[in-house]
C-alpha cells in the first residue's frame, strides 16, 4: 500500500521533540557541572555560553512543534548544538577542549545566518549568500591560529603547534575585518527585505529586526570600543557578548509565532512544502495552511460550470452558511473559487496570497477536474444511450406483442365464426347435398 503524502503540519513531532528538550537539559547541566569542576578561571562566561546554547535548542523545540516545515528550525538547532560545543573548551578533558577551540566561534557564523535567512530559514540573493560562505570562513578557517599559534596554560594547549603570536594576531585581525563586513551585509540585507515587505509583513517581523539589528551593532561595538572605553576583561566582554545573543532566539522564535507572521510563515511553509514535489489534497493543505478545516474549493471549467475535485457540479452555496469566497485567476481568467470561514482563515489577503502561491497546482487541479467531469458526462451521455436503447427495446418487444395477440385473437374468433357457420350448415335439413358440399 503506497504512503499517503504528508501535508504540513499533519506528522506530530512532540515525541521526538520532548526526547531532544530532555537531552539538552542533560547535555546543559553536565556542561554546567564540569566548568564548574573544571579549571576554568572564568567559569561564569562559560555558564553563560552554555545557557545560551539551552535557549536555542527550547527555542527551536517550539519553533519545531509550531512551524515543522520553517528551516529557521534547524537553524535554531544547530545553533544550540554549536554553542554547547563552544562551551567545551572550558572543560578539563583536552579532547573536549579541542573541540571547542575548533567551534568556538561557530555559533557566531550559524547566528549571522539566521539574520540572513529569517524569516524562510532560506539565504537569497548571491550578496548574503557570499556573505554567510564569509562568515564560515571566518569562523572556521581564520579560527585556527587563535589555537595553533597561540600559547596557552595546559590543558588548553592541546592544538598548539608553536608559539607564533604574529600569526594568531593576523588572524584575529582578519577574523575582525571580515566579521565587520559580514555585519555591514547583514544590516543591510535587513533593511532592504523590510522596504520590500508589505506594510502586514514589515509590521511583523519588526521585533525581530529590531533587536537583530541592535544585536549585531552591539557585539563589535562591545568587543572592540568598549574596552578602550571602561576598564574591563575580555572575559567580561566576552559574557557581555553572549547575554546579548541570547535574546535572538526567543526574539526569533516570538516573531514566528506573533499572529500577523504566523499566517505569513505558514503560506510559505505551504510553497516551500508543494516545491518538494509531493501531491496531497490540494483542498486539504490549504485548509490546514489557513486554519479553516471546512474550507471548500471549486474549479472553473472552461464552459464556465464549477466542480469540485472529483469533477461533480459545486457551488460556494452550499459549502455552509456565513462564508466568503475568493476568486483564484491566471491570466486575467477565473480558474478557482475558494469558500472559507473569515472568522478562522483570517484576512482576505491570505487567501489571496494563498491562491496567488497555489496558481500553477490549482490550474493543475483544475484540468484533472476537468477531466473527471468529462468522464463524468461521458458516463452519464452513455448512461442515457443504453436507457434510451433498452426503452425502445421494449417499446418494440411491447409493440410486438401487442400486435400479434391482437391479431392472433381476432383470428381465434374469425376462425370460431367459421366453425359456428360450419356446424349450422350441417345441422339444417332443408340444404341440398350440394349445398352442404
Amino acid at each position: 500500500m503506497s504512503r499517503r503524502p504528508s501535508v504540513p503540519g499533519t506528522w506530530s513531532l512532540a515525541p521526538l521533540l520532548a526526547a531532544f528538550g530532555t537531552v539538552a537539559v542533560l547535555v546543559a547541566g553536565t556542561e554546567i557541572v564540569m566548568i564548574l569542576e573544571g579549571p576554568a578561571r572564568f567559569a561564569w562566561v562559560d555558564v553563560v555560553t552554555v545557557l545560551v546554547g539551552l535557549t536555542y535548542c527550547l527555542a527551536s523545540l517550539v519553533a519545531w512543534a509550531r512551524r515543522p516545515s520553517n528551516r529557521t528550525c534547524a537553524l535554531l538547532t544547530f545553533t544550540g548544538l554549536a554553542w554547547f560545543g563552544a562551551a567545551l573548551a572550558a572543560v578539563g578533558t583536552p579532547a573536549l577542549i579541542a573541540v571547542g577551540e575548533v567551534v568556538a566561534v561557530l555559533p557566531v557564523a550559524l547566528t549571522l545566518q539566521l539574520l540572513f535567512a529569517f524569516p524562510s530559514g532560506v539565504v537569497s540573493g548571491r550578496a548574503d549568500r557570499v556573505a554567510v560562505a564569509a562568515a564560515y570562513v571566518a569562523a572556521l578557517v581564520l579560527q585556527m591560529p587563535a589555537y595553533l599559534f597561540r600559547a596557552q596554560e595546559a590543558p588548553y594547549d592541546v592544538l598548539l603547534i608553536a608559539d607564533r603570536p604574529e600569526l594568531a594576531h593576523l588572524g584575529l585581525a582578519l577574523q575582525v575585518l571580515v566579521g565587520w563586513a559580514v555585519v555591514v551585509v547583514a544590516i543591510a540585507s535587513l533593511r532592504r527585505r523590510m522596504r520590500r515587505a508589505g506594510p502586514r509583513r514589515r509590521r511583523a517581523l519588526r521585533p525581530f529586526v529590531a533587536y537583530a539589528l541592535v544585536a549585531v551593532l552591539v557585539i563589535p561595538v562591545v568587543g572592540n570600543l568598549l574596552p578602550l572605553v571602561v576598564d574591563i576583561g575580555s572575559h567580561t566582554v566576552l559574557g557581555l557578548q553572549r547575554i546579548v545573543l541570547i535574546g535572538i532566539p526567543i526574539a526569533a522564535v516570538a516573531t514566528m509565532l506573533r499572529g500577523g507572521f504566523a499566517r505569513i510563515g505558514a503560506i510559505e511553509e505551504l510553497g516551500a512544502w508543494l516545491r518538494t514535489g509531493e501531491h496531497a489534497d490540494l483542498r486539504e493543505a490549504l485548509a490546514r495552511t489557513l486554519g479553516d478545516p471546512g474550507l471548500a474549493l471549486g474549479f472553473r471549467l472552461e464552459d464556465g460550470a464549477t466542480v469540485d475535485g472529483d469533477g461533480r457540479p459545486w457551488s460556494a452555496a452550499g459549502s455552509g452558511a456565513g462564508r466568503r469566497t475568493h476568486e483564484v485567476c491566471a491570466d486575467g481568467r477565473p480558474i478557482a473559487t475558494i469558500a472559507f470561514d473569515p472568522t478562522l482563515a483570517g484576512d482576505v489577503e491570505d487567501v489571496a496570497a494563498a491562491g496567488r502561491l497555489l496558481q500553477l497546482w490549482i490550474e493543475r487541479e483544475r484540468l484533472t477536474a476537468a477531466l473527471r467531469a468529462g468522464e463524468a458526462e461521458l458516463r452519464r451521455s452513455r448512461a442515457r444511450v443504453i436507457e434510451a436503447a433498452d426503452d425502445e427495446r421494449q417499446r418494440i418487444a411491447r409493440d410486438l406483442h401487442d400486435g400479434l395477440a391482437s391479431r392472433l385473437l381476432l383470428l381465434a374468433v374469425r376462425t370460431d365464426q367459421l366453425l359456428a357457420d360450419a356446424d349450422a350448415d350441417d345441422a339444417d335439413p332443408t340444404l341440398s347435398p350440394r349445398r352442404r358440399e
